[in-house]
Order: structure tokens, then sequence, then C-alpha cells
């Protein structure tokens, strides 16, 4: 159960919808899919993937890639890899726009 769990929220995390012929990052919510293959997107947050400035992306990913390794409790290492989680789904959606 936790891998399907953690497996449909790496897919959330890194999944860019189409919408008015624009892509989004959609960091975290839900997704469901109808009977009538209709589907409805519940995001928390979704940004134009055209505003992620990659540098910036990057530079997070370095940030909490060192402060993970530096993290003295379980709190801290879960709090930081979400924040790897999200800045590498970041850096995938720049990527596959070709920014």
């Amino acid at each position: 159960m936790i891998e399907r769990t953690l497996t449909f929220y790496m897919y959330i995390c890194s999944l860019i919808i189409l919408y008015y012929n624009k892509q989004y990052f959609v960091s975290s919510g839900f997704a469901f899919a109808h009977a009538d293959s209709s589907v409805d997107i519940l995001a928390v947050e979704a940004v134009p993937v055209e505003h992620l400035d990659e540098t910036v992306v990057r530079k997070m990913l370095s940030e909490h890639t060192a402060k993970f390794q530096a993290a003295k409790d379980d709190y801290e290492k879960a709090t930081h890899q979400i924040g790897i989680d999200v800045s590498t789904a970041m850096v995938s959606a720049i990527e596959t726009m070709g920014k």
C-alpha cells in the first residue's frame, strides 16, 4: 500500500497538465478518473512551467540535498526529502518543455 501511495504521489508530483495550450507543474493534489473517461484534477498549487526558473529550482535541489544529508532526525530528513522530490520533479518538467 505504501509503495502504491508513493508511486501515485510521485506521479502527481511530476504531472504536467495541458490546459489552453499551456503546461502546468502540479506539486501535489488528486486526480479522479470517472466512468465516462473524464478526469478531474484538484491541485494544491499549479504553476505554468514557463514561470519556473531552472537556476532557482536547481539551487533549491542543492540546498535540500545538503540539508537532507546534514539532518539530525527523521522529521528533518522527511521534510528535505519532500523538497528534493518536488525540486527534482520541477527540473524534469523544465527539461521536458525544452527550456
